[in-house]
C-alpha cells in the first residue's frame, strides 16, 4: 500500500521565506518583485491610513473639548442670569453625556471587540 505524505507551511511577516520567493521567481520572471512591490505598496497604504484615523481621532478630541467648554460656558451664564437651576441642569447634562461617552470611548479602546 503506498504512503502518502502531507505538510503544511506557514511564515508570518510581510514578505514569503526567500525560498519560496525564489520558487515564485522561477515559475514566472518578475513575479517576486511584484510581491514586493505590492506588499510595500500595502505597507504604505496602512500607514497613510492610520495617519488619517488618528488626526480624525485627534479632531474629535478637539472638538469635544470645545463643545464642552461651550456647554459649561452658556450654564454659566444662565446661572448669571439668575436661573441657577437651569444653568445648573444644562452644565450636569451636557458634562455628564459627554463624560460618559468618554469613559465609553476609553473602555472600547481599552477592550476591543474580538
Amino acid at each position: 500500500m503506498p504512503q502518502q505524505y502531507a505538510g503544511h507551511a506557514a511564515y508570518a511577516g510581510p514578505f514569503p521565506p526567500p525560498i519560496i520567493l525564489a520558487q515564485y521567481e522561477e515559475s514566472l520572471k518578475g513575479t517576486a518583485e511584484r510581491i514586493i512591490a505590492l506588499t510595500e505598496e500595502e505597507a504604505r497604504h496602512r500607514r497613510t491610513t492610520e495617519s488619517r484615523l488618528l488626526l480624525i481621532h485627534f479632531a474629535g478630541i478637539l472638538f469635544a473639548f470645545f463643545l464642552t467648554i461651550f456647554i459649561v460656558g452658556m450654564g454659566a451664564y444662565v446661572i448669571l442670569q439668575g436661573h441657577g437651576l437651569a444653568g445648573a441642569l444644562i452644565c450636569g447634562v451636557g458634562s455628564t453625556g459627554l463624560i460618559g461617552m468618554f469613559i465609553h470611548g476609553t473602555k472600547t479602546r481599552a477592550n476591543p471587540p474580538q
